[in-house]
């Protein structure tokens, strides 16, 4: 992963890596006021995002998105008489 990212971001990246490993402690830690905090530090990093950052972080929801929306206007225009 070729993007920079800060201490906290590789922090709270390196705990949900451990979290998402097949272990019989994964049930555990994904209930209740875990999956909350989780879940709440997930969008606090990805909120914390810049746009170039993102852009690195997501690239195939970028690519999907632009395909998306350019197969709607394609579409759109040839409607047109």
């Amino acid at each position: 992963m070729a993007l920079a990212l800060t201490e906290k971001t590789q922090g709270i990246v390196r705990t949900e890596l451990e979290n998402t490993r097949i272990t019989p402690s994964l049930e555990t830690n994904m209930r209740g006021d875990k999956l909350h905090y989780n879940a709440k530090d997930g969008a606090a990093v990805e909120h914390d995002l810049t746009p170039l950052q993102a852009l690195r972080a997501y690239p195939m929801a970028i690519f999907w998105a632009l395909m998306v929306s350019m197969c709607v206007v394609m579409v759109r225009l040839h409607m047109i008489p």
